[in-house]
């Protein structure tokens, strides 16, 4: 049986379609909401759906934040295998099959799929990664490096492997990031599959455009904390560790430079330094990451207005 673990906030106009396609999965699998202090009527929505079906367990709390919620809904879980949805997203019906699937043919620990992202304009792209099977320790590691492996949902995961793996309370950017990368640590076989397991729907939110928060500097405490978990794994582990610290360094300065204040020009000078001293171990890059890094090398004006007019860019 897989569990999938749905943390709730205040998300009563998309919780239905998000329920309902984890109910439709044509697989066992038990849903664990975590109702985190809702306000707008969540809370019923879900007590009526657990009335109506079985295998769905709610909680209420008092909002702790969605790492306290992910972390209640794991230790709620029963089943052999767990998933993530967030309570605005939802999944297609062979998504967690497909999974599983994959994950008894190959014996791995974490199965991650395609994560299909549905744009505020109606316009729809996907992350996908290479299908492939990965038992050697840093080539799973490396896999942190790889946008798929940013968010904790769209994967299956077995349940021991997370006997030692929570959500950082108090974290509220890359919180899961962080988590997937433990998992991949810990991993002694991870599989890629090319099917769509996932469908995010991407919301351009006030932040996105407006102030620059403390909570984005979370960006670089995970970077530093992924950076020293991997040095203390050993020396084969050392050039991942830089190449990390310098991917949530340009990371960081890419969501400064997008928003339109919230920060010091100083401030902002100073992440620039940061991304140009570490840059040099970025290798390979995506075609987008080297342009950006070029224009805050060489045109950085260019670079600032280019991230605030389109975040996506």
């Amino acid at each position: 049986m897989v569990s999938v673990v749905i943390p709730v906030y205040n998300k009563r106009d998309a919780l239905a379609a998000c329920l309902d396609s984890v109910l439709a999965q044509d697989t066992d699998v038990e849903v664990i909401c975590i109702d985190d202090g809702s306000t707008d009527g969540s809370g019923d929505i879900l007590d009526d759906y657990a009335e109506k079906n079985t295998n769905i367990v709610v909680r209420h709390t008092e909002n702790r934040g969605v790492c306290v919620a992910r972390n209640t809904g794991l230790e709620l879980a029963s089943g052999d295998t767990v998933a993530f949805c967030d309570a605005d997203d939802t999944m297609p019906q062979d998504a967690l099959r497909s999974l599983f699937a994959a994950m008894e043919s190959t014996g791995a620990d974490l199965v991650a799929g395609a994560i299909e992202t549905e744009t505020a304009g109606g316009g729809m792209f996907v992350r996908s990664t290479e299908p492939r099977e990965i038992v050697d320790p840093v080539a799973i590691a490396e896999c942190t490096m790889e946008p798929l492996f940013d968010g904790c949902y769209g994967k299956l995961y077995r349940k021991e492997l997370l006997a030692n793996t929570r959500f950082e309370p108090g974290r509220k950017v890359n919180e899961d990031g962080y988590f997937v990368f433990q998992c991949l640590t810990r991993a002694k076989k991870l599989t890629a599959i090319g099917n769509p397991v996932y469908r995010y729907r991407y919301e351009v939110s006030s932040v996105s455009h407006g102030a620059f928060s403390e909570k984005f500097d979370d960006i670089l405490y995970f970077g530093q904390k992924k950076r020293a978990d991997l040095l203390a794994m050993g020396p084969s582990y050392e050039p991942l560790a830089a190449r990390v610290a310098a991917k949530h360094a340009l990371d960081h300065l890419n969501k400064m430079a997008s928003c339109r204040s919230g920060y010091t020009r100083d401030r902002l000078c100073a992440a620039r330094r940061r991304v140009l001293e570490t840059a040099g171990v970025l290798r390979p890059l995506p075609k987008k990451e080297r342009i950006r890094l070029a224009l805050i090398r060489y045109a950085f004006p260019c670079y600032t207005m280019l991230m605030r007019r389109n975040t996506k860019a």
